[in-house]
């Protein structure tokens, strides 16, 4: 509603502009037999002023606001880095304020980089997936985006899909988890796992940055990533040695 939008009709409210557009696709999508779904976030930035997430508040979406979807649209919560159940939960009970199914999207954590992070998701997904069955949401889609470069392997992410899917099975004893995933793929869990070692050289390994992409593209005349080299950086060396080792050893095992 703003841009040549506004140059053109006026000062229109946003969500009215938003309402009749998505009245006109979904009315579109139903003639050819589908269903549609919608990203939820642009109702939370219409009425946050630009900010998606709400961790503090659960009574973000107003009955004004829920009355805006169209009968048979179903609504897609994604959020790939809540780390927390109060917050993540908040975002659900204001989704179910729509009155309309509600999907769950979480991410793997494709897009940082050239190797995964593996550890985080699985981190946030635990959360997510109480948070879910708490507040009656039982669908989901768990999302191996390819932006960024798409320099990961969506293989590399297979713990992540493994985990994620036992814990919709109810299955959270991890032990069991691995022992499952040593027997189908053949390559131990906690193995696999160190495929996030290069994005993980600090001894916490629920951070989301990339020093292995932004270390190897970082110019020598031009080292616009030296900020990375802080006091957090020491001991990456004898780190990456150490990973280095340890996946060499690896790639010798007739199992992987």
């Amino acid at each position: 509603g703003l841009g040549r939008y506004l140059d053109l009709h006026g000062f229109t409210n946003r969500f009215e502009i938003l309402s009749r557009h998505l009245n006109r696709v979904s009315e579109m999508v139903k003639g050819y037999g589908l269903e549609p779904m919608i990203w939820s976030d642009m109702f939370f930035r219409l009425q946050l002023e630009g900010r998606y997430l709400s961790y503090d508040d659960p009574n973000v979406i107003t009955p004004e606001i829920a009355a805006l979807v169209p009968e048979g649209v179903e609504l897609v919560y994604w959020d790939y880095f809540t780390n927390y159940k109060e917050g993540c939960n908040n975002m659900m009970v204001n989704h179910n304020h729509f009155g309309r199914p509600i999907w769950f999207a979480g991410g793997t954590l494709t897009w940082n980089g050239f190797t995964p992070h593996n550890h985080l998701a699985q981190r946030n997904w635990e959360i997510a997936t109480e948070c879910c069955r708490e507040n009656g949401i039982d669908n989901v889609i768990v999302t191996c985006w390819g932006d960024d470069g798409n320099e990961t392997s969506k293989f590399a992410v297979l713990p992540t899909l493994f985990y994620v899917a036992e814990l919709y099975r109810g299955n959270t004893d991890k032990e069991d988890i691995k022992r499952k995933f040593k027997e189908l793929f053949g390559v131990g869990f906690d193995d696999f796992m160190k495929l996030d070692y290069p994005n993980s050289p600090y001894e916490e390994k629920y951070h989301c940055y990339s020093p292995d992409r932004n270390l190897f593209y970082n110019d020598p005349l031009l080292p616009i990533f030296d900020d990375l080299l802080n006091e957090e950086a020491e001991g990456w060396v004898e780190n990456y040695h150490r990973f280095r080792d340890e996946l060499a050893a690896m790639s010798d095992l007739e199992e992987f």
